[in-house]
Formats: structure tokens, sequence, C-alpha cells
């Protein structure tokens, strides 16, 4: 499964069991891959989503099963924690799940 497969998945089941209900908000994050003009990059290394919830907001970098983070997204996530929000890494629709049931 590639990253960009297990978005789609994630904000599919999101917006059918969550959004749908009032429950929470996804944001999909175009990032660098996105735009051939890197003027318009949102803020590199950014993750893929963010979820809102009402007991969270939680920023969620999709990887495949042996998919690492490069430098700038690391630098994010230590600034997302530093400020005290959770910052997970998704390798299966299973786990983001798991995480998303674990705040409603």
């Amino acid at each position: 499964m590639t990253e960009h497969t297990l978005q789609i998945e994630e904000i599919q089941w999101f917006r059918n069991e969550l959004e749908r209900k009032g429950l929470g908000v996804i944001v999909p994050v175009p990032n660098e891959a996105t735009y051939k003009d890197k003027t318009f990059v949102i803020c590199k290394g950014a993750s893929d989503l963010i979820v809102v919830l009402k007991s969270a907001v939680l920023f969620i970098e999709n990887k495949t099963i042996n998919g690492l983070q490069k430098t700038d997204q690391v630098t994010f996530q230590n600034k997302i924690e530093n400020l005290g929000y959770e910052y997970h890494i998704c390798r299966s629709l299973e786990h983001f799940k798991f995480i998303i049931n674990g705040y409603i």
C-alpha cells in the first residue's frame, strides 16, 4: 500500500464515520510533492493530515511499512510535540482507527 492510498482510506473512513456526525474534522495538508512551484508549500515537513476532535488536535504522518521520515518531517514532529500536541506515524488504516478511537 502506498502512503497516498492509505491517506485516501483514512480520509474516507473518518468522513463517513465521524465528520458526518459532527465528531471531528480531518484536513489533508498539501506538501512539497503537491506543487511544482515550491513557494506554495504550506510548511516544509508538515504532517499529511491534521485531525481536529473535541478532545485533541492530532497530526498524522503516513508511511509505508518500511517508510522513514525525512529530516524536515522529524523537525516538524519535534516542533509539534514541543507545543504539546500529538504527532503519530500511521502505517495502516487499522492503526489510524485505533489512534482516533482513543479520543472518541
